[in-house]
C-alpha cells in the first residue's frame, strides 16, 4: 500500500481487539503525520540484519508531496541491511507520551536520477542545512498513530 491514508485505515481495520482500542483513542490524520515528521529532526530506524538480528539507528526523515522519505549513507550499516531486506520500521516521537506514529513497511532506495531527489535534497536543506548522499522512500504498509495527550 503505497499511500499514508490507505495504510492507516487498513491497519487498523485488521487490528486485533486490544490494538484497535488503544489506537482508535486518540489517532492521528495523515497531515497530523506529515506535521510531526516536520517537527521532529530525527526518527528511530529498524533494519534487519543479514543474521535476522534487529539493527536500530537514528535517520533524517521528510515528507514531500505526501510521501515519506529517509536519509541514508551506502556507508550506514542500516543502508546495506535495507539494501539486502527492504523491510523497515520507523518510529516518530514528540516528547515522550507526546504524539508518536509507527510505521512498519518497505524501503526503496532511489537512484540520483530520480525527479524527486532534487525537492528531497531541498527539504532536507531546509531542515538540517545539508542532504543525505543517498535517499529512500518509506512505503507505508502498518502505521500506528497516537495524537498524544490532551
Amino acid at each position: 500500500m503505497a499511500t499514508l491514508a490507505g495504510a492507516m485505515a487498513e491497519t487498523l481495520a485488521k487490528a486485533n481487539p486490544h490494538t484497535k482500542s488503544v489506537f482508535t483513542m486518540r489517532p492521528m490524520t495523515p497531515r497530523q503525520v506529515y506535521a510531526l515528521v516536520r517537527q521532529c529532526s530525527t526518527v528511530v530506524l529498524a533494519t534487519v540484519k543479514p543474521s535476522g538480528g534487529a539493527h536500530v539507528s537514528l535517520t533524517g526523515m521528510v515528507t514531500v508531496k505526501g510521501r515519506l522519505y529517509l536519509g541514508q549513507s551506502r556507508a550506514y550499516a542500516a543502508f546495506r541491511n535495507l539494501s539486502a531486506n527492504p523491510s523497515v520500521g520507523v518510529v516518530v516521537v514528540r516528547g515522550g507520551w507526546g504524539a508518536h506514529v509507527q510505521i512498519e513497511g518497505e524501503a526503496r532506495v532511489l537512484t540520483a536520477r530520480d525527479p524527486r531527489v532534487k525537492a528531497i535534497e531541498a527539504e532536507e536543506r531546509a531542515r538540517h542545512g545539508w542532504a543525505y548522499p543517498v535517499h529512500v522512500e518509506l512505503v507505508p504498509a502498518k502505521v500506528f498513530t497516537w495524537a498524544g495527550q490532551g
